[in-house]
């Protein structure tokens, strides 16, 4: 949940229970978190489904081309939380089984790649004017991953996909969890890393500022908020200093 949760706080105060920018939360296939309690109205879904089971593609297509007229039009949103890559990859590679067969491998990749591609030109904030956040689940690295990725952890993508999705973003960062016991409960304690960490592929064009700023690596239980304060010159409170 924590990094569902850090790029719904883009645009959800989740102190007052409401939005603070214009957003939206675009969950994809299965990815969900009922606890993060945020009304139906600022959330769209994208699923597939048995009969029709690429389909979620062009609707989201759609729904993002929308987004760009409305933004050009001066009613965009703000924040675009697209929740998440591994979701996308796995309802695209299983629609296009049921769709197409498994034999063809190379017109699975071929297809992915293009739809991929595709994808990135329609989220891109140039064009949407929205602060743009994406999910992805972990995974080990394989051997088949190209040498310059030598980290032992991985955005769990396929293909193209993964190879490529760093020249997409400004930053690709982990997050981690761990549970520390108060008072006989379990309390989950979420890291972001901002700046490279050993084994974990991780990238940031505001690494180099944040380092002058001395600022820590990583934030504990981050919002967006926070981190935007603190690359803005503001203290973790959000006065200046």
């Amino acid at each position: 949940m924590g990094k569902t949760r850090f790029g719904v706080s883009a645009f959800w105060d989740f102190t007052t229970s409401q939005p603070i920018r214009k957003g939206v939360w675009v969950k994809i296939g299965a990815e969900d978190n009922i606890a993060l309690d945020i009304p139906d109205k600022f959330v769209k879904r994208f699923a597939s489904d048995s009969e029709s089971p690429l389909r979620f593609i062009s609707e989201l297509k759609v729904f993002l081309k929308r987004v760009i007229l409305d933004g050009r039009k001066g009613k965009g949103l703000e924040v675009i939380v697209l929740d998440g890559f591994t979701e996308w990859l796995v309802n695209f590679e299983t629609g296009y089984g049921k769709v197409y067969g498994g034999d063809d491998k190379w017109g699975l990749w071929r297809e992915l790649k293009s739809e991929f591609i595709q994808l990135m030109q329609l989220i891109k904030p140039a064009d949407t004017g929205a602060w743009l956040i994406a999910t992805a689940r972990l995974k080990r690295a394989s051997e088949s991953d190209p040498e310059w990725m030598e980290e032992k952890y991985v955005p769990s993508m396929d293909g193209w996909a993964k190879d490529n999705i760093g020249y997409y973003f400004d930053a690709v960062l982990y997050m981690s969890i761990q549970e520390r016991n108060e008072k006989g409960k379990l309390i989950p304690d979420y890291s972001l890393y901002m700046l490279p960490r050993k084994g974990y592929w991780i990238k940031d064009v505001w690494g180099e500022r944040w380092m002058e700023l001395g600022l820590p690596n990583p934030v504990k239980n981050p919002s967006f908020e926070q981190v935007k304060g603190m690359l803005e010159g503001e203290k973790e409170d959000g006065k200046s200093g």
